[in-house]
Parts: C-alpha cells; structure tokens; sequence
C-alpha cells in the first residue's frame, strides 16, 4: 500500500496480534477505527449474519481500547438476529450511533454500516 502522510496502516489478526498492534502504536490511539471486514459467505443468512458480528465484535472491542476520546467507529455489517443487541453495546460508549446505505450497496443486500461517533472513552 502507497504511504499516507500522517496515516499508519497496520495489517494483523485483530483476534490475536494484540502485542503488535501495541508496539506498533507505541501508546498512541486513533481517532477513527474503520472496519469493513467480512468472512466468507456460506450463503447461509442466519450463519453468515452471526460471522460477521463476530467480526463486528473484535473490531468493537478494538475500538473500545484505542479510539480517542471523541473518536468515531465505524463497521460494515448484515441486518439479522444479532444486530439489535450489537448496536445496544455500542450506544452505551459512543453519543451518536447510525446506520449508512451506500448508494453503491445493491436494494436487496442486507448490507450496512454502523457509524458510531463521539466516544465517551
């Protein structure tokens, strides 16, 4: 990836590389945390809405332990069962939570996005 000025980019396992994420950000925090990850689809609704919550959920908690105070959050992910209650724990930490379409995003997908905005740290 083309260098950013003023943007770190840092490619790990979210789930597991903790201590490189650390080193890497050397005490700093973001201000914004993007996720627009996805598993693979098993094409499945009910299983594919559950895995990528699960994703939901990792970057979440990424968010929780380095956005700045202020900071926003932002994640990609699939209307269904675990969405209420996903949404529920985010209210509890940012002032402002809502969903985006993006016109790009075909009617009929169940795709959205979380943006989440003034965390309360």
């Amino acid at each position: 990836m083309k260098d950013i000025h003023n943007v770190s980019f840092v490619q790990c396992d979210i789930d597991s590389d903790h201590d490189l994420l650390n080193e890497k950000l050397s005490g700093r925090k973001f201000d914004v945390v993007l996720s627009d990850m996805a598993p693979k689809s098993c094409g499945h609704r009910q299983v594919d809405h559950a895995n990528i919550i699960n994703l939901c959920e990792l970057a979440r908690d990424i968010a929780l332990e380095y956005l700045n105070p202020n900071g926003s959050f932002v994640t990609k992910l699939l209307h269904g069962e675990y969405e209420q209650e996903f949404r529920r724990s985010i209210m509890t930490h940012f002032g402002v939570v809502s969903y985006f379409k993006p016109k790009s995003s075909r009617k009929d997908s169940s795709e959205i996005y979380l943006v989440a905005l003034k965390f309360k740290g």
